[in-house]
């Protein structure tokens, strides 16, 4: 299998940095933990900043020390003196239009959607349009995808727009109903991939080995990932996450870190 390894009959899964510690409670959150065990040379706050001298590697492997170095401090260097809430505002707003919507001309139904928050059920769903890009105002490392979480309330904001329009002018309700339906209907269906708008890919041939082979498997399996050192990026790729299963050992594959000081410790 190339750089993919498997174990099968095998259940909990060890590793060398499994026994760090640190108390969560009333004087630091659990982000604030993360910060100051994960990212020892970064200070946050509104305005982040790199700290000066050289600090050990908080993580002993490759795939974070490559993430750490080459992403997460980079970005930091690039973005932290350019925090302004304002002009953060806009770029988040900015990055939910372009990731949640077909066609930028949708955003036109979005505050017309405001004349149709007539009760409180309508209300609950729509504020949180207008809360996501806010509440990330100050985290300098906010990435454009993120918005397409809350993908599912644009459309709501859109379809409650087309509602309000309708309910506007109740006249023209029959010709509203049919013209609005078939024009997002139109607009929805031509920004798919099938219709010229191509995917950007990003295959990983040790991910495609993977998903290949893993329905061949015998469950419950361990599948050791060796990382590539030779490729920075490949952190990119996400060989050992793991969303199956709420608890890792409830995974029917766990895949993991081929490393010097993992163990995989047999089912009882």
């Amino acid at each position: 299998m190339g750089p993919v390894r498997k174990m099968t009959g095998c259940g909990r899964v060890g590793h060398p940095d499994s026994d760090r510690s640190g108390w969560v409670g009333l004087h630091q959150t659990p982000i604030q933990f993360y910060y100051r065990t994960y990212w020892p040379d970064i200070e946050m706050g509104l305005y982040p900043r790199i700290l000066r001298g050289a600090r050990p590697a908080p993580n002993s492997l490759q795939t974070f020390k490559d993430n750490y170095k080459g992403f997460v401090i980079p970005l930091i260097r690039r973005q932290a003196h350019r925090v302004n809430l304002i002009t953060n505002l806009k770029a988040n707003f900015s990055a939910l239009f372009e990731w949640t919507l077909p066609n930028v001309i949708l955003i036109t139904l979005i505050p017309v959607g405001v004349l149709g928050l007539i009760d409180r059920r309508r209300t609950l769903p729509w504020v949180i349009l207008p809360l996501f890009p806010a509440m990330y105002v100050v985290w300098i490392m906010f990435i454009k995808y993120y918005t397409c979480v809350i993908a599912p309330v644009v459309a709501y904001s859109i379809v409650l727009g087309a509602v309000a329009l309708i309910e506007t002018f109740p006249r023209q309700r029959a010709f509203l109903s049919a013209w609005l339906a078939a024009s997002l209907l139109v607009i929805a269906l031509t920004a798919m991939p099938e219709f010229g708008h191509k995917d950007k890919p990003t295959a990983s041939d040790t991910m495609q080995t993977f998903n290949r082979l893993s329905g061949t498997l015998k469950k419950p399996a361990v599948v050791f990932f060796r990382y590539d050192k030779s490729n920075p990026s490949g952190w990119r790729h996400e060989q050992t996450y793991n969303a199956e299963a709420a608890r890792i050992d409830d995974e029917p594959v766990i895949r993991a870190q081929d490393l010097e000081g993992l163990a995989a410790y047999p089912a009882d």
